[in-house]
C-alpha cells in the first residue's frame, strides 16, 4: 500500500497506542521495506543499463571509425561521399554524448537520491534503527508491566516497581513518537 493513501501518522494518537495505530505503524513498516526492495532493484537494474549502454557506444563508435576508415581507403576520391560519412560519423557521436548524458543524469537526478534514502545512515536505515529500538523498549515495558500485575496488592516495593512501569512506558511512548515521526518524513521525501 502507497505511504501516500495512508496519510501521515498522528502523534497524538501514538499516546493511545491504539489496534488501529499499530495496523498503520504496520503498514508504513511494509511500505519501508517495499521501498528498500524497489530501490535496491532500480540501482541494480540502472547500472546494468549503463553497462548495457557503454558497451553499446563502444560499438558503434567502433562501427563508425570502421566506416570511416574504409571510405578513406577507397581508390576514387569522392568528397561527396567522404562528407556524407563525416556528417554520419558526426550525428553519431552527438547522440553517443546524449545517451551518456541522459545515462548519467539518471543516476544523479534519481537513482543516488534514491540509494541515499536506504544505504546506511540514510532515512529507511534510520526507520529500521528507531523500529528496533522500539520494539527493545515495548518488550521491556510489558515485561515490566508483567512482573507489576503478577505481584500482590500487599507485597513491599510495589509502588517503587509502578514507578518502574511507568517510567519504562513513558520511554517506549517517547520512542514511538520518534518513530511516528520518522515514518511520517519517509512519506514526505515521497510526496
Amino acid at each position: 500500500m502507497d505511504c501516500l493513501e495512508l496519510g501521515l501518522l498522528d502523534i497524538g494518537e501514538c499516546l493511545a497506542d491504539s489496534p488501529r495505530f499499530r495496523g498503520k505503524v504496520r503498514q508504513f513498516e511494509e511500505y519501508a521495506q517495499a521501498l528498500e526492495g524497489a530501490v535496491q532493484g532500480l540501482a541494480k537494474t540502472t547500472k546494468q543499463v549503463q553497462a548495457a549502454s557503454a558497451d553499446y557506444g563502444s560499438k558503434y563508435a567502433e562501427v563508425v571509425r570502421r566506416v570511416a576508415q574504409i571510405s578513406q581507403q577507397s581508390p576514387m576520391a569522392d568528397g561527396v561521399v567522404e562528407q556524407h560519412l563525416a556528417e554520419y560519423a558526426g550525428v553519431v557521436a552527438e547522440i553517443e554524448r546524449n545517451r551518456t548524458m541522459q545515462s548519467d543524469q539518471l543516476q544523479q537526478i534519481l537513482v543516488r537520491p534514491m540509494e541515499a534514502l536506504v544505504e546506511a545512515g540514510g532515512l529507511v536505515a534510520s526507520v529500521k534503527a528507531a523500529r528496533r529500538r522500539t520494539e527493545s523498549l515495548q518488550s521491556d515495558y510489558e515485561a515490566q508491566l508483567g512482573r507489576l500485575m503478577g505481584r500482590k496488592a500487599t507485597e513491599p516495593a510495589l509502588e517503587q516497581q509502578a514507578l518502574g512501569v511507568d517510567a519504562a512506558k513513558g520511554l517506549y511512548t517517547s520512542q514511538m513518537q520518534h518513530l511516528s515521526l520518522d515514518y511520517n518524513r519517509l512519506a514526505s521525501v515521497k510526496k
